[in-house]
């Protein structure tokens, strides 16, 4: 695990200069890059000062890690939130919810929509709860203990607060993912990522993905 801390401002730059170089060098070998992020407001400041660079580059394709099951408009969207951030380009960030009306069905479209990801990922960008849950893979949940063993590359899972409906991708496939990132703040969250005797989801990550970025700040 490659473990870096610092001040905010600092971390978030060099944070956001990894992941740039990540896209350039897959736009060399690809001609195109493939990014999965998270929501909520860890990340927020992160997306806002990647704007300008992502700005320069239209071979890059952004999906979601994972989403609430709620309207793409809606206050909670994981997608509102990452198109308000790439305010220039709104429409480079795909959604994850097509079928507001079904869940069943709007996996299905789902897995075509991201057959371009589940192809190749480039980078990931990760964020963590308190409670020990990634992506949208949660502990004391029944669907999110399939997530975290199961082929299949997208799940509907439980969330204990609210919206409890969401969507994730698999441990499976953002364990295939090739620069993966983890951004955490606080110092509750860096205790729980640091318990060797806890058995979260998050540990389950660490164990599959030893190269894992850590970017820690207070």
């Amino acid at each position: 695990m490659k473990y870096l801390e610092n001040t905010k401002d600092t971390l978030l730059a060099q944070l956001s200069r990894e992941i740039m170089l990540d896209l350039e060098t897959a736009i060399q070998i690809h001609g195109q890059a493939h990014i999965l992020l998270s929501g909520g407001t860890t990340p927020k400041p992160l997306y806002e000062l990647m704007n300008d660079e992502m700005d320069k580059l239209d071979q890059i394709e952004i999906g979601l890690i994972d989403e609430r099951f709620v309207a793409n408009d809606h206050p909670q969207s994981n997608l509102g939130l990452l198109r308000n951030c790439f305010k220039r380009k709104p429409n480079m960030v795909k959604g994850m919810v097509y079928h507001q009306e079904n869940q069943e069905n709007n996996l299905i479209y789902l897995k075509k929509e991201y057959q371009l990801f589940t192809e190749r990922t480039d980078v990931g960008l990760l964020g963590m709860g308190t409670d020990g849950h990634f992506a949208s893979i949660f502990p004391n949940d029944i669907d999110s203990q399939e997530a975290l063993s199961t082929d299949i590359p997208f799940l509907n899972t439980n969330s204990p607060g609210e919206p409890k409906d969401r969507i994730t991708c698999s441990l499976n496939f953002i364990c295939s993912i090739k620069n993966l990132y983890l951004l955490i703040s606080g110092k509750e969250k860096k205790a729980v990522l640091q318990n060797p005797n806890l058995n979260l989801p998050i540990h389950a990550l660490l164990k599959r993905r030893s190269d894992i970025n850590v970017f820690y700040f207070d």
